[in-house]
């Protein structure tokens, strides 16, 4: 019957029409709830710990203008009206990217990725990983897929 809390004044809470957060929370089984959430952070710090701080950081953000998205888009049609088309781009991007990264940067001892969506509706990755050996000591990385790379990646969308 819900948990019982012994608090002076806990009445005067209950006249109120605020939900009751200790009797209804939400269960960190249901994706994207604070508990949830709070686990994965909890997962990440531990992999850091227990295996060694990051080699790299890596930002992904998806561009409307890629061949695979405007080609579906009909005249007059604004790119968030096909959100399926976006996230199914991204998401093939995203894949080449990590075999990119696994076949050129040795082994992979951990990964976290982590996507979410910009306020213009396009989808964004933030992604950590850890390789050994490092490749290149104090290596920045900045830029995009070869031309040939994005053709095999619009080749796999249709």
């Amino acid at each position: 019957m819900g948990r019982t809390i012994q608090v002076s004044g806990m009445n005067e809470i209950s006249d109120r029409h605020e939900p009751d957060l200790l009797r209804y929370k939400i269960p960190a089984s249901f994706m994207g709830s604070l508990a949830w959430a709070s686990d994965q952070v909890a997962d990440a710090l531990t992999l850091t710990r227990e295996l060694g701080k990051l080699s790299f950081f890596l930002a992904m953000t998806c561009n409307p203008a890629w061949p695979e998205i405007s080609v579906r888009l009909l005249p007059r049609q604004h790119f968030t009206e096909i959100p399926a088309v976006i996230c199914r781009a991204f998401h093939i991007r995203l894949q080449c990217l990590k075999e990119f990264i696994k076949s050129h940067f040795g082994r992979i001892i951990y990964e976290i990725t982590v996507v979410e969506f910009q306020k213009r509706g396009l989808p964004h990755c933030h992604m950590v990983f850890k390789v050994r050996p490092l490749p290149f000591p104090n290596l920045y990385l900045l830029g995009s897929l070869k031309h040939s790379q994005t053709r095999m990646i619009t080749a796999h969308f249709k």
